[in-house]
């Protein structure tokens, strides 16, 4: 494989490098900017002739300095630490061609740091991350120079596994735009998802995981994917249903219900719902406990648990171990 693509795009549209890669060097920077994916072989060969120029420039000082005596070394002088440090810096933020096989010859900017978690039976939407914060096209913006999106999966979690060409059904899962729509999640949906964006000289990637659970026993929620918070005694409190934006039907309102441990509740007067927020104005020790937001969506229900502890002068409140609820009641 050569050291460099070329990309057939405009270059200011993949011009922004990931969070990750900010301010490593100017150079690698310019030739992102005009289109180059820069390995690390081209890194490596670059970062030796500077080395092999600095020397032969010494070498060429010191026959200056000694001009009537010859100077022979058989020792090189060995590469500078900054030279070294921009090297590994390099090796250790640059990703270079996939290892997995079936989209060799790609950027691969790893997992991203975005994890998805949803409960089995919810529907969710797994957007490709390239959209939001690794280029600045959006989708649109992308297939109109000419490139393709295209959707893989390995089934495990580890990064060097497998990959395969997605089908969709259009039915339970489907590709929306820059998006996979799961209608519902199923524990066998469970794997890292990757979004390759390419034409005939340009590839990128990145891989997006999905975790899909089981409510615990006779629980509306999974422990290990709850939120956790903090509260102050007679102090106020906002709850956050986090990650609605998906699931807001055009010309309806947002519908969401709230429940504490997984029952229904009639809430005292200090304590106020304001569309995805439960707001206690004056937090009270019997506020401990976990709090659950159920939105209706499309004929699913989309839960969020928050298990909420409260501190005072003592020490923070937990609620009791080994507490077990019985599921929301729907009529």
């Amino acid at each position: 494989m050569s050291d460099t693509v070329k990309a057939d795009v405009p270059a200011d549209v993949f011009s922004r490098s990931p969070p990750f890669t900010e301010g490593i060097s100017t150079e690698l920077t310019t030739l992102a900017k005009r289109g180059y994916v820069t390995t690390l072989s081209a890194l490596r060969a670059r970062c030796l002739s500077i080395s092999a120029s600095r020397r032969q420039h010494d070498q060429n000082d010191l026959r200056k300095k000694h001009s009537t005596q010859v100077v022979r070394t058989g020792k090189m002088r060995p590469p500078s630490p900054l030279l070294i440090l921009l090297y590994i810096t390099l090796s250790k933020s640059v990703k270079v061609v996939s290892k997995r096989g079936s989209v060799d010859g790609c950027t691969d900017w790893s997992v991203d740091y975005l994890k998805y978690r949803v409960l089995q039976g919810e529907p969710v939407r797994l957007k490709c991350a390239l959209f939001y914060g690794y280029i600045r096209a959006n989708y649109s913006q992308a297939q109109s120079v000419g490139l393709s999106l295209m959707w893989y999966r390995s089934s495990g979690l580890g990064h060097s596994d497998f990959e395969e060409p997605i089908s969709f059904d259009g039915v339970r899962m489907s590709k929306e735009e820059d998006a996979i729509w799961f209608r519902p999640a199923d524990l066998q949906d469970v794997g890292l998802y990757s979004c390759v964006l390419r034409n005939s000289t340009y590839c990128m990637k990145v891989s997006m995981s999905l975790t899909v659970a089981e409510n615990d026993t006779n629980l509306c929620y999974n422990s290990n994917m709850r939120r956790t918070e903090k509260a102050e005694l007679s102090k106020s409190k906002d709850i956050l249903c986090p990650d609605t934006d998906d699931y807001v039907e055009p010309g309806k309102d947002l519908d969401i219900t709230w429940y504490k441990e997984c029952r229904p509740k009639q809430w005292r007067a200090s304590i106020l719902m304001k569309r995805d927020i439960l707001s206690i104005q004056e937090v009270k020790e019997d506020d401990i406990g976990n709090y659950t937001c159920e939105i209706q969506f499309g004929g699913f229900v989309v839960r969020r648990t928050t298990e909420l502890t409260v501190t005072g002068s003592g020490p923070v409140l937990y609620p009791p171990a080994g507490t077990r609820w019985r599921r929301p009641l729907r009529e």
